[in-house]
C-alpha cells in the first residue's frame, strides 16, 4: 500500500504510541477506562479477564469482556438475566446466518393507497410493517406525507401526485 510521506509519518507516530501503551501494561502499569481509546481499552479488559477484576461502566465495553469470558468457557462468571433467551437467540442468529434455517422472502405486491385511505389515529396490519398506526397525514406541495408508528420505529412515507 502506497502512502504519503505524511501519512507515513502520522501511521509510525501511532505505531510508536501503540508499542508504548502495550509495554506499560507489560509493567502493570494499567490506564483507566477511556471513551474513544480502543486500544486501552482492549487491554484493560484482557488486564481484567487475566490480572485483577475491575468494574466497567461502559456497556459496550462490559459486552466485550463477556463475550471474551464466554470464549474461554467462563460463562458462569456472567451474570447475566434470562441467559436461557439470550442463548436461544444467539443459537438462532448463527442458524441464519449459516442458512439453516429458511429465510422467508417477500414476495407480495403491496397497494398504497390502502395506506393513503387510513386516517390519523386508525390502527392496521400492513404487509411489511406489521402492525402500524397513522400518526400523521399532510399534504403539501401535491406531495402526501404519511407518518406511520410501527414496532420496530417512526416512518415518514411520501406519495406524489403525479397527475
Amino acid at each position: 500500500m502506497e502512502l504519503d510521506k505524511s501519512q507515513v509519518v502520522k501511521f509510525q507516530m501511532e505505531r510508536i504510541k501503540a508499542i508504548q501503551i502495550i509495554d506499560k501494561y507489560i509493567d502493570l502499569k494499567v490506564y483507566e477506562y477511556e471513551e474513544d481509546k480502543v486500544l486501552i481499552n482492549m487491554l484493560n479488559v484482557l488486564y481484567d479477564i487475566y490480572i485483577e477484576d475491575r468494574e466497567i461502566s461502559d456497556n459496550g465495553i462490559l459486552s466485550i469482556k463477556k463475550s471474551i469470558l464466554s470464549i474461554l468457557n467462563f460463562e458462569e462468571n456472567l451474570n447475566i438475566n434470562n441467559i436461557d433467551f439470550t442463548l436461544s437467540m444467539a443459537e438462532y442468529v448463527i442458524k441464519l446466518r449459516k442458512y439453516i434455517i429458511n429465510k422467508k422472502i417477500y414476495n407480495n405486491r403491496v397497494d398504497p393507497r390502502s395506506l393513503i385511505k387510513l386516517e390519523v389515529g386508525e390502527i392496521t396490519i400492513d404487509p411489511i410493517f406489521n402492525q402500524i398506526e397513522i400518526i400523521k397525514k399532510d399534504f403539501k406541495n401535491d406531495i402526501l406525507e404519511i407518518g406511520v408508528k410501527a414496532k420496530s420505529g417512526i416512518y415518514n412515507l411520501k406519495f406524489k401526485n403525479l397527475s
